[in-house]
């Protein structure tokens, strides 16, 4: 209540504001329905000339997840790919090995075989490429995952859980593989890493969502619009 009313006067003192999905979007509106002419949805992008012209050889039974332990859905993430994916993974691909990028904050996991723990990387970027498979198994947070963003530029195919994906326009089986359960997460992280076909299909369609949708050259000329729209009333 306390945080719906200081956001109400807030927004008063605002012409516009932004938030990252058409999901938000819709939570905004829900919840101040009377500012609702207020918000615009202008996604997190990246610069996709930084992810471009990558030539590392790729280790297809490798899988990576960037992302730090001291923000708590991160930690939460591993705890349940570790704990009920991972040995799915293992028991049909015996050496598939996870890397876990950034601070973790020295948290336990439940399991650490094929598991190494990567710390601050200066070329993360090569990291991602040289990655069969990027994990987004995420089951809190908000906002969308730039990790994803990230993959997609860099033509490494992505395998989420719905909340991973939430807010970003893609569909699952063409632009991404999305999981809630345990087992079918596991079977989708296997198809990629097996499947040569797919891979191609995922990568290619998730570079193409990524050039239209969440590339700064696009997304600014909104960013300006929204701001002379501004400016002009």
């Amino acid at each position: 209540f306390k945080l719906r009313m200081y956001f109400s006067r807030l927004l008063d003192a605002f012409a516009a504001c932004t938030v990252v999905s058409e999901q938000e979007r819709r939570i905004f509106i829900e919840h101040f329905p009377n500012q609702a002419h207020q918000v615009n949805v202008l996604p997190n992008c990246i610069n996709l000339d930084d992810y471009q012209g990558l030539s590392i050889d790729v280790h297809q039974h490798h899988m990576i997840f960037t992302g730090s332990f001291r923000y708590k859905p991160n930690y939460d993430a591993m705890l349940w790919f570790v704990d009920n994916v991972f040995p799915l993974i293992l028991k049909q691909v015996s050496d598939a090995k996870l890397i876990i990028t950034g601070d973790h904050a020295n948290l336990p996991l439940p399991r650490t075989e094929n598991t190494t723990f990567a710390g601050y990387v200066d070329d993360i970027k090569s990291l991602i490429a040289s990655c069969g498979v990027s994990l987004s198994p995420l089951w809190s947070g908000g906002g969308t995952r730039l990790k994803i963003l990230e993959a997609m530029a860099i033509g490494t195919p992505v395998v989420a859980t719905s909340k991973g994906a939430e807010g970003l326009i893609v569909q699952n089986g063409k632009h991404i593989l999305i999981a809630d359960q345990p087992e079918l997460f596991a079977k989708n992280v296997i198809k990629v890493m097996r499947e040569q076909e797919l891979r191609d299909s995922l990568s290619a369609n998730a570079l193409r969502l990524v050039q239209e949708n969440y590339d700064w050259k696009v997304v600014m000329p909104k960013l300006l619009g929204l701001l002379e729209n501004i400016v002009a009333n």
